[in-house]
């Protein structure tokens, strides 16, 4: 690996962490701050993140066609100053409307030059060890989250949450920058560089661009995104959880649980890459499995904890899961006609299941419904997926 493969890594992680690290997994730190200024509740607020995420999804579909237009570096520029105006605008809100027309354009410039850009770069520029770099690089959405959010807390603290937004796109500023100045692109050939290790065989056998995609495929693609991001809404509900268990362990819950969201991301990668894409995350359904089978029944301290650690590894299968079954079952011809709609589908997911989630609570006054919900989506949806998909993909 050389220098630009570096360089590229950098770029790419830096890009993931201003398109979701800031962007969505900070969010939740100005919902209090901002209510109590507009005198709002907090769902209203909150809002403002469902349709930041909606329109991230709907920036990833714009992927293709802006990049062809543009090239890598320009539209990386463009949308990159799109996000960071945007996200300077959201300190001069003085209602929801413009709070939630800021976080629209925020969230549809950042989905432009997100996961859907960083993944198809990745699959040009890495062919050996593509899973586990594929990880570290998504995994770094996990890491600055948690990183910057103390860190916004404080500015917020301090100076107040309309300064927080400017710090905030101060801050991204800088991290967009290395992917507009290092010598990096969409492609290595570009910047005279070459790929990674050698080009996957099986990509001969998988259809290429020119040919049509089999509907069957596709539509199971789709249903793996939207039940592996699914169930990826429970961790938020971890903490209202164990308070129904009479638990006093929620807070501890969500850590353990985005503790495993970070490092089952790169451990999913690095199976992935030893045993295959199949067996492995074969492997980590059964684990997120018995995690939802333990919140379930076990309504102990230590066994939840162990329950939030296993849940937390849907996060790998909604995001690294996610690329690689597209990337294997379609080969890289045609990852990026797949793709993006599979990444809109996982948005969509993510966000439908909170409120599900929430009021399946509301009906039922408990989450004994709900986790039976997620355990059938794991255990029969997602696992009948995979085996057929890497079957086809055979």
């Amino acid at each position: 690996m050389k220098a630009k493969h570096i360089f590229t890594i950098l770029s790419l992680s830096a890009l993931i962490t201003v398109s979701i690290g800031i962007t969505t997994n900070t969010a939740g730190i100005f919902f209090t701050p901002v209510a109590d200024t507009f005198g709002v509740g907090k769902g209203a607020v909150a809002m403002a993140l469902t349709l930041c995420n909606l329109a991230f999804a709907a920036g990833g579909m714009m992927v293709v066609k802006t990049l062809d237009k543009l090239g890598f570096k320009k539209l990386v520029l463009i949308f990159g100053a799109i996000y960071v105006a945007s996200t300077a605008a959201l300190s001069i809100a003085v209602n929801l409307p413009m709070l939630y027309a800021f976080n629209v354009i925020r969230g549809f410039s950042a989905g432009v030059f997100g996961i859907v850009l960083v993944t198809m770069v990745i699959n040009n520029w890495f062919y050996t060890a593509n899973a586990i770099i594929t990880a570290v690089i998504i995994g770094f959405s996990g890491i600055s989250g948690a990183i910057l959010s103390p860190v916004f807390s404080a500015v917020i603290q301090s100076g107040g949450w309309r300064f927080a937004y400017i710090v905030t796109a101060m801050i991204s500023a800088v991290l967009i920058l290395p992917a507009i100045v290092l010598p990096t692109d969409f492609h290595p050939h570009t910047v005279n560089a070459e790929a990674f290790g050698s080009a996957p065989e099986t990509d001969e056998t998988k259809s290429t661009s020119s040919a049509p995609l089999a509907l069957l495929p596709v539509i199971l693609i789709l249903i793996y995104a939207f039940a592996s991001s699914y169930i990826t809404a429970i961790p938020q509900h971890l903490p209202s959880l164990a308070e129904s268990y009479e638990l006093g362990t929620g807070a501890l819950l969500l850590s353990v649980c985005l503790f495993a969201n970070t490092g089952g991301k790169i451990l999913l990668g690095t199976l992935i890459d030893i045993l295959g894409a199949a067996k492995a995350m074969m492997m980590y359904a059964c684990l997120i499995f018995a995690g939802l089978l333990m919140a379930l029944f076990v309504h102990a301290d230590a066994g939840m904890i162990v329950s939030a650690a296993l849940i937390g590894l849907s996060y790998s299968m909604s995001t690294v899961g996610n690329a690689m079954i597209c990337r294997e079952t379609f080969g890289m011809n045609n990852y990026a006609a797949i793709y993006p709609k599979a990444a809109m589908i996982a948005t969509v997911g993510n966000a439908l299941g909170s409120s599900i989630i929430g009021f399946m609570y509301d009906m039922s006054s408990g989450y004994a419904t709900s986790l039976v919900s997620l355990t059938v989506l794991d255990s029969i949806v997602i696992v009948i997926i995979v085996v057929t998909m890497f079957r086809r993909a055979d």
